[in-house]
Order: C-alpha cells, then sequence, then structure tokens
C-alpha cells in the first residue's frame, strides 16, 4: 500500500549514509538524517503511525521529535510551501457545524470552533490551536487510514456532538475527506461513499482519495440505530 513511501524514504536514507560510510570523518553526521528517514520508511513499511510519536495531546514524544527532526525540517518547508503557493482555502464550510481543511495557524482558526479532530501523524499541533478547543488527535500515515475501531470511535463522536468541529489534516485532502465522508453518513446526510465524496468535492474540489481509503469508506457501514 505504501511501497513509494518506504522506497522514497528508504533512497534517502541511503543516500545519505552512504557518505558517511564511505568517507567517514564529520560525514558521520549525515546519519542524523538518515536515522530519521529510515525510521519514516519503517513506518510506512508496517510499524505504523506510532513511529511518530504523536500523542493525544498533539504533541510529538521528545525522542521522537529528536530523531525526526530532520524530517520534520523537511515536510514542515514543504507544507509552509504549499500553504503560500495554494489558492485553497485554509477550511471550507462542509455543513453546518462541520469545518474541514489543512492544518492551521493559531491565527487561521475560525472562533467558532468547538472541536477538533487531527488526523495527521507528521506534525505536532500548534499550541495555540490545540488550546483553543476541545481537541481530539488520531494519528493516521499520509495517504493511508487509521485502525478501524478508533476511525469509527471518533467518526461516532463527531457524528453525535452538536458542537462545531474542524476536521484537518495536513492539506485537508485524503485523510480529511476519509474522516469527514463517515461523519457524514454516519449522520445520515449521504447515503454512501460515492455520494459523500460528491459533497465534500463540491466545497473542496482538491479532495481525492487514495485506494486504501475508498476501500476503508467501502467497508464502513454506520451502526444501526439502538
Amino acid at each position: 500500500m505504501y511501497a513509494a513511501y518506504v522506497f522514497v524514504f528508504a533512497a534517502y536514507a541511503a543516500m545519505l549514509l552512504a557518505p558517511a560510510v564511505w568517507f567517514g570523518g564529520w560525514t558521520w553526521l549525515l546519519a542524523w538524517p538518515a536515522l530519521s528517514f529510515a525510521l519514516v520508511a519503517a513506518a510506512y513499511a508496517g510499524l505504523g503511525a506510532r513511529m511518530f510519536g504523536k500523542r493525544s495531546d498533539g504533541t510529538i514524544a521528545p525522542l521522537h521529535r529528536l530523531a525526526l527532526l530532520p524530517f520534520h525540517g523537511l515536510v514542515a518547508a514543504v507544507w509552509h510551501g504549499l500553504r503560500l503557493s495554494r489558492r485553497e482555502p485554509a477550511w471550507c464550510e462542509l455543513v453546518p457545524g462541520v469545518l474541514i481543511g489543512r492544518r492551521l495557524l493559531p491565527r487561521e482558526l475560525p472562533a467558532n470552533v468547538e472541536l477538533i479532530i487531527d488526523l495527521t501523524a507528521e506534525f505536532p499541533e500548534p499550541p495555540g490551536v490545540r488550546s483553543a478547543a476541545a481537541y481530539r488527535s488520531l494519528p493516521t500515515l499520509d495517504a493511508g487510514r487509521a485502525a478501524p475501531a478508533e476511525f469509527r470511535a471518533l467518526v461516532e463522536e463527531v457524528a453525535a456532538s452538536s458542537q462545531t468541529v474542524f476536521i484537518h489534516c495536513a492539506q485537508g485532502h485524503g485523510r480529511t475527506g476519509t474522516f469527514a465522508a463517515a461523519v457524514l453518513i454516519v449522520r445520515g446526510l449521504a447515503t454512501d461513499p460515492a455520494e459523500a465524496l460528491a459533497m465534500l468535492q463540491r466545497v473542496r474540489p482538491g479532495i481525492r482519495l487514495k485506494p486504501a481509503q475508498l476501500r476503508a469508506l467501502a467497508a464502513f457501514e454506520p451502526r444501526p440505530p439502538r
């Protein structure tokens, strides 16, 4: 499922480690970013989102943050570049009370948001965002899906809530789209994944789900009412 991710990050790790092994000396400093990318490759190879050390409060465990600092520097640069270059809005209203979008800076968070659903594994949530409202973290690999039981539990919590919720991943596309589509289905606002995705793409055209996300959504069925 993640073969491309594994190949890319493992290749980065190998390219960085090779000069250190070959030349030695100060080039051993390259072993740190090599380790960082190797850990990311391991996450996508099967060890999962826990390799990023994302905690329930939206922070990243200190040891993971240190080990992954070169990777975090790269993804932060890419994220800021996309944030500044894309014309897509940071967030959109899907239906009343449900907002979807990318990871936000504190100043971008709408004032009426009462619940934040953070689906990123690779980013810490900015302190000014996670402290502004009730916060839930469901670390999910990019282009992937969360554990089914945890995914269902959080979807059902959001679907049953009357709070204004903001659902986000890094760019507000795949992970956000998968989760928000499931919320629409549970609330009875969409009858199936195709209708849910059509609703999502009307307000955020950039939403595209990867094969694993489409399979997860196709397999998701709301529980019958008690």
